[in-house]
């Protein structure tokens, strides 16, 4: 997929809805042409309550996550520490939350491939 305008769409299914308290994990592998603007490699939101979450890369370049809940009014982004990810080298990302409503609760590992 060249990133610009393909994509994999899922199904609109409740096993996708992800609250606050929930415990989850994604893996994905990805490579960055260009960096500027949010890089999303999972979203999943409801626009009707502005309800959902996002995965993938900041304009800074860091590993990114946001999850919100309650209208926008409860949630949190969160950016990795680590070094910003360079463009045109292959990543395996790996995000994980622990449930917990905190943003201390995302972690985030990467590895180069």
């Amino acid at each position: 997929m060249n990133g610009v305008n393909q994509y994999i769409k899922l199904p609109i299914n409740s096993a996708f809805n992800i609250a606050r308290t929930d415990k989850v994990s994604f893996e994905c592998v990805f490579k960055l042409n260009s960096i500027g603007s949010y890089s999303f490699f999972f979203s999943k939101y409801d626009s009707t309550f502005f309800r959902g979450f996002w995965l993938g890369v900041a304009p800074s370049g860091q590993l990114a996550m946001s999850l919100q809940n309650f209208g926008g009014l409860v949630g949190f982004v969160v950016e990795s520490l680590a070094a910003p990810i360079s463009i045109g080298n292959w990543y395996t990302a790996l995000f994980t939350y622990d449930g917990s409503s905190l943003a201390g609760g995302v972690k985030f590992y990467l590895a180069g491939v």
